[in-house]
């Protein structure tokens, strides 16, 4: 299933979109505000107090906006971290414990190979040695005659 969540990119670019729009209208509104009292007066005068208060108000409340937008999506991305971190420990545990459950198995079976070599090292010397007795016995008589 696609997820729908803008990724980390998308989120600061829109955090950019939001500050550039902020200033763009403060810029727009002072040029309005500049052509009407140019049309009023018949001169270009700077912000009066009233619309440098607005002004700042805007760009204050801008600021907000992005500050805000920029811990909300900074607190998202540590938390997406903090998942993607304990979902990455839990699988590498995960490929640790098959590791070690391969390890160990491969360390069973060469124990059960040697025991199994030596097993049949010792019934070979048993055989070797029940001949011998064998040989013995099969002589003991003849030597009991001689």
């Amino acid at each position: 299933m696609a997820d729908s969540k803008p990724d980390k990119g998308q989120r600061t670019d829109w955090v950019l979109v939001i500050a550039i729009a902020a200033i763009a209208f403060l810029i727009l509104l002072s040029l309005i505000w500049q052509v009407t009292d140019f049309i009023a007066d018949g001169r270009l005068n700077f912000l009066i107090p009233w619309q440098t208060a607005i002004a700042a108000l805007i760009g204050f409340a801008g600021l907000i906006v992005t500050t805000i937008a920029g811990f909300y999506f900074a607190n998202r991305q540590r938390k997406e971290d903090a998942r993607l971190a304990r979902k990455s420990r839990e699988h590498q545990a995960k490929l640790d414990r098959e590791r070690d459950d391969r390890l160990r198995e491969e360390e069973a079976r060469a124990l059960a190979a040697a025991l199994a070599a030596e097993f049949g090292l010792i019934v070979r010397e048993l055989d070797f040695y029940y001949s011998q007795i064998q040989t013995i016995a099969k002589a003991a008589p003849e030597n009991a005659k001689h």
